[in-house]
C-alpha cells in the first residue's frame, strides 16, 4: 500500500517511496489527476483545522416542474457536492444529507438567482445536520395607476397584471391583479381618486376584496346617484389596492421555470465533522 517515507528508515528507498505515494494523485507534471478529490471523499470536501475537519456541501437548485420540482442540478457548467435528496412540498424545500457525516452546523447560505429576486423572492432556511428546509418569501407592491374609459375600451396606465371587467348592468368594476399583501390591512387599504373636471366619483363596494382583485363603482357627484349602463369618458380615477410587505410563499411548487424561466436557488452549507468521521471509500 502506498506510504510516506519514515524519517531515519527507508534508507536508500526514501524517492522511491515518496514517488509511489504523490503519483497516486499526482500526474509526472505535478498537476492533480482528474477528479483526484471526488474520487478521495466521494460527494463531499473536507478541509481540516487542528484536530477538527470540516464539510461542505451545496449546488444549484432548479424547478422544472411536476413530479419532482425543486432538484439539484447537473450538467456540464454544475455539479451538486453531498445533496442526497431534496423534497418540495406544499408548503417548503427540504434538501437532505443524512450521510454528510455532520456534527455541527458552522455557516449556511441560499440566495435566490437575478430572476427570482427581481420577482421580489427571498430565501431562509431551519438548517440542521441531516437536512436543511427552505421556505420562501416574496416583497410584493401595491397595484395602482389611472383608469379610464376611451369611448370605446378600458385603458389601464401603471401595474402589470391587470385586467379590468365591467358590468353595465351593476355598474361595477372589478379589478384582478397580481398578488399583493394579504394581511387586512393591505386588503382594504383602496384608493380610489377622480381624475380631472369629471362629475363622476368612484365608490368601493361592499364586495370584501382579496390579495388579487377587488371592486368599486361610479356615482354622480352631483346627485349622488349609482351610475349603470354604458360607460362614459367621465369615468376616470387614480386606483391603487394593498401596501408593500414580505410575505411566506405558501406554496414553492408553482415558482417554477414556466413562471419565471431560468431561475434557480444557490445553496451551500459548512459543517463541523463527527469525532469519528473519515472520507467515503469509493
Amino acid at each position: 500500500m502506498p506510504r510516506l517515507p519514515q524519517p531515519g528508515e527507508d534508507n536508500g528507498n526514501w524517492g522511491d517511496i515518496l514517488n509511489d505515494f504523490l503519483l497516486q494523485s499526482h500526474n509526472a507534471d505535478g498537476t492533480l489527476k482528474a477528479d483526484t478529490i471526488k474520487a478521495a471523499i466521494p460527494g463531499q470536501i473536507q478541509v481540516a483545522r487542528g484536530n477538527k475537519k470540516y464539510l461542505v456541501y451545496g449546488g444549484v437548485l432548479r424547478n422544472n416542474g411536476a413530479p419532482d420540482y425543486w432538484q439539484p442540478i447537473e450538467d456540464a457548467s454544475h455539479s451538486p457536492v453531498g445533496i442526497e435528496s431534496v423534497v418540495t412540498s406544499g408548503s417548503s424545500i427540504t434538501i437532505n444529507h443524512p450521510n454528510l457525516g455532520a456534527a455541527k452546523m458552522l455557516s449556511f447560505s441560499a440566495l435566490c438567482d437575478e430572476q427570482l429576486n427581481s420577482a421580489g423572492f427571498s430565501v431562509g432556511a431551519s438548517v440542521g445536520t441531516n437536512s436543511d428546509v427552505l421556505i420562501m418569501s416574496r416583497s410584493l407592491t401595491p397595484v395602482s395607476g389611472v383608469l379610464r374609459w376611451t369611448s370605446s375600451v378600458w385603458e389601464w396606465i401603471g401595474s402589470t397584471g391587470v385586467s379590468v371587467a365591467y358590468d353595465s348592468t351593476t355598474g361595477v368594476i372589478t379589478m384582478t391583479h397580481d398578488q399583493i399583501d394579504g394581511s387586512l390591512l393591505s386588503l382594504y387599504n383602496i384608493s380610489l381618486t377622480a381624475r380631472g373636471a369629471t362629475k363622476y366619483a368612484p365608490r368601493v363596494t361592499n364586495t370584501n376584496p382579496t390579495s388579487t382583485s377587488f371592486s368599486f363603482y361610479w356615482v354622480d357627484s352631483t346627485t349622488g346617484t349609482s351610475l349603470t349602463g354604458a360607460p362614459t369618458t367621465d369615468m376616470r380615477a387614480y386606483v391603487a389596492h394593498g401596501s408593500a410587505g414580505v410575505r411566506p410563499v405558501a406554496n414553492p411548487q408553482p415558482v417554477d421555470t414556466i413562471a419565471f424561466p431560468s431561475s434557480n436557488i444557490w445553496v451551500i452549507g459548512f459543517y463541523e465533522a463527527a469525532e469519528n468521521w473519515v472520507p467515503p471509500t469509493t
